[in-house]
């Protein structure tokens, strides 16, 4: 079976990303990544833009709106990707089951601002029988598979400390990060703010936060200058050191030895490279999706499980200590 997919918002995630990248083989947008699978039909995009609209329709051979509605009244899709503005997320939910019925619904993060937002997403998709999903792209990509199956299988030992660096929001760039490490070391027992850090023009902030999760304790730390972009995770393990460097384009696993001179541990110098693929990112969501809506295995995010994440994040930003 085909699966017809319909995109609202042709944004850099919905286009732009792939249009912009002079990299031979990018997918790092909906729109290529749903073009290019097989077992996917591109129906639409929506964009306010008549220019994006243009764009879109020139490169995919498809049709573009304007507006959601529009399309929805045209289109029977059994996806529709969210890639809008946060502030919209609900309010296209519910344009999204006033005017079809589609089976999947993948959902930019975060899901929303709001807690009670995130509810009433969840509650809406629950009642119309929408399985609902949240873009967080480093969870389909095999490198952070692999090293979540390194981390269970003892390679990388168990607890570490980790310090991680983040950028552009907390919410919007750093649950990135804390959606990854709850993913490697288990589920968040606590938390606490260290700096309240930058409030941002988007409603989000940049603090540096401490979080203990079941299996290690993790530092996160904003940038400096708001209009840096950097993302960064270093790992201590009783038996090595990780690096993910460049957003994670670039992974190294550091084993420990043994001192010829004493009993001290040293990390080695030379490093077990750990083959990331970000850069088609978009392509590995949209095989994973596949896989979900055939009820295969996948390891996507839930709504539920982003709403989760949220929640925390939002605890840790009230300046809560849980």
């Amino acid at each position: 079976m085909t699966y017809k997919v319909l995109i609202a918002g042709l944004g850099n995630i919905g286009l732009g990303y792939d249009l912009s990248n002079s990299l031979a083989g990018s997918v790092k947008t909906h729109s290529r990544a749903f073009h290019m699978h097989d077992e996917f039909e591109l129906l639409a995009g929506v964009d306010p833009s008549e220019i994006t609209q243009n764009n879109f329709t020139d490169i995919y051979k498809c049709k573009s709106y304007e507006n959601l509605t529009t399309a929805l009244q045209e289109q029977q899709p059994d996806v529709v990707v969210i890639a809008t503005p946060t502030h919209l997320h609900l309010d296209d939910v519910k344009t999204i089951v006033a005017y079809s019925a589609p089976k999947v619904i993948l959902c930019e993060k975060p899901l929303a601002m709001k807690r009670e937002e995130c509810r009433e997403v969840l509650k809406i998709c629950s009642e119309n029988n929408i399985d609902i999903y949240v873009n967080y792209i480093r969870r389909t990509d095999p490198a952070v598979i692999e090293i979540k199956k390194m981390l269970e299988a003892g390679i990388i030992e168990k607890p570490v400390k980790a310090v991680v660096r983040y950028s552009k929001g907390f919410l919007h760039n750093g649950s990135h990060f804390f959606e990854m490490l709850n993913y490697w070391l288990g589920n968040r027992t606590s938390s606490q703010m260290l700096n309240a850090g930058r409030q941002l023009s988007t409603g989000d902030s940049e603090p540096d936060v401490h979080v203990k999760y079941k299996d290690g304790d993790v530092t996160f730390l904003s940038s400096p200058d708001e209009t840096l972009s950097y993302f960064s995770i270093e790992l201590l393990s009783p038996n090595g050191r990780l690096t993910y460097e460049k957003g994670g384009n670039e992974i190294n696993w550091y084993p420990v030895e043994q001192s010829s001179n004493s009993d001290v541990k040293l990390i080695q110098a030379k490093p077990l490279s750990i083959q990331s693929d970000l850069l088609q990112y978009q392509l590995h969501v949209a095989e994973h999706l596949f896989k979900a809506l055939e009820n295969k295995e996948n390891n996507l995010c839930t709504g539920k499980r982003a709403f989760e994440i949220i929640d925390q994040m939002l605890s840790v930003l009230e300046k809560k200590t849980i």
